[in-house]
């Protein structure tokens, strides 16, 4: 939508929808998910070297309460199933870029930063957010058995963005909600790097085992320090 004066004039794009004749969506939040073809041989290495890098490393803490998480370089590990999943991260980067910008795109060159989850029984992922970033996102290596007794185990979950909409009082509850998605194996997820997001508590069988990662795109005044991924 564009205003001029006091009038507005309708438009109609991917990020500003119109819903009816005088309704419009301002502000939508865009995510991405799919279930990408030729994930089972990919899981499976990633699953053995992911492992074998946990068997021989600490890991950080970050958002993470209980788990190991790997350093923020999994896209540096010298393995085909790595080089897939960064193709599949780039495709997916350029079809999300594309549709929310009205087909412009980018052009350039950027960072791209990942890293491995492996949660057991009763971790989880505090509420956060990735500062500093474009887009970013998980891909789903191995979600385990989750408790039929849980169903939200294991989720990935969602906040509202916009400040003060859980704040309505009326008979219905359309503002503030919170969305969960129930992961798959070989799926992909990605959306703003604003987007506060956490991961409830993980109550099943095995380990459950997701790579996150994070999209960054240079201003003028970082190009020339920032490290490279194409």
């Amino acid at each position: 939508m564009e205003t001029n004066n006091n009038s507005v004039v309708k438009t109609s794009t991917p990020m500003e929808l119109e819903v009816g004749e005088d309704i419009s969506l301002w502000w939508p939040t865009p995510i991405y998910d799919r279930v990408l073809e030729g994930w089972k041989d990919v899981n499976l290495e990633l699953i053995s070297i992911i492992m074998e890098k946990k068997e021989n490393d600490a890991g950080i803490q970050r958002s993470n309460i209980g788990g190991w998480h790997s350093d923020e370089q999994f896209f540096a590990w010298k393995n085909p199933a790595v080089e897939q999943v960064r193709r599949w991260v780039k495709a997916a980067f350029k079809e999300v870029t594309l549709l929310t910008t009205n087909g412009s795109g980018f052009s350039g060159q950027g960072n791209l930063l990942g890293w491995v989850n492996v949660s057991e029984m009763g971790d989880y992922n505090n509420v956060h957010i990735h500062p500093n970033c474009v887009w970013s996102g998980v891909y789903y290596v191995e979600v385990g058995t989750p408790s039929d007794k849980r169903p939200f185990s294991g989720q990935i979950y969602f906040l509202d963005p916009r400040s003060g909409s859980g704040y309505q009082i009326a008979p219905f509850n359309v503002f503030g909600n919170c969305k969960s998605i129930k992961p798959q194996n070989g799926q992909m997820l990605m959306f703003p790097s604003w987007l506060q997001h956490g991961v409830r508590p993980y109550d099943g069988e095995g380990e459950r085992i997701s790579i996150a990662f994070n999209i960054l795109l240079p201003n003028p005044g970082m190009a020339a320090s920032m490290p490279v991924v194409t």
